[in-house]
């Protein structure tokens, strides 16, 4: 069976939280309009196989969450976006949090002492820059605190 598809249409009337079970695929319209809106989207527990019902320990969601790059590019962000994409990252330790360059030393500055790392887009979003340029962003972004490049 595939997975069932949240669409803009199915939060229109949502209110607060709305609950989707495990595999659910959310829409990135779904996703901006439930956070426009402030509804949590709240996902079931995803069972371990055979596991129902039961937690997983706390080290395989950790495992987990140091794959997750945390990313914010939306284009009119504001540093306290960035602060709150940074506090998140740290809390469930995320392995980066992935910004647009103007973003780079205030996430750098939020994460100093953490594990998680800064990514830096480069060329973002067409990837149509020349290489000169490419090269002149990400040195700008390495300088100003970025451990990771995205391009």
């Amino acid at each position: 069976m595939p997975p069932r598809v949240i669409t803009l249409s199915d939060l229109r009337n949502a209110s607060k939280e709305f609950r989707v079970p495990p595999g659910t695929i959310v829409t990135p319209a779904a996703r901006d309009h439930a956070d426009s809106r402030g509804i949590k989207i709240v996902f079931g527990a995803i069972p371990l196989a055979g596991t129902e019902g039961i937690t997983p320990p706390a080290n395989a969601l950790s495992s987990i969450a140091r794959r997750i790059d945390h990313t914010l590019l939306y284009p009119d962000a504001v540093e306290s976006d960035i602060l709150n994409l940074c506090a998140e990252a740290r809390e469930h330790g995320f392995a980066a949090v992935c910004v647009n360059p103007t973003w780079v030393s205030v996430a750098s500055k939020a994460l100093q002492g953490s594990s998680t790392h800064v990514c830096a887009v480069v060329a973002f979003p067409t990837g149509t820059h020349t290489t000169a340029i490419k090269v002149a962003e990400a040195a700008g972004c390495v300088d100003t605190g970025a451990q990771e490049i995205d391009m």
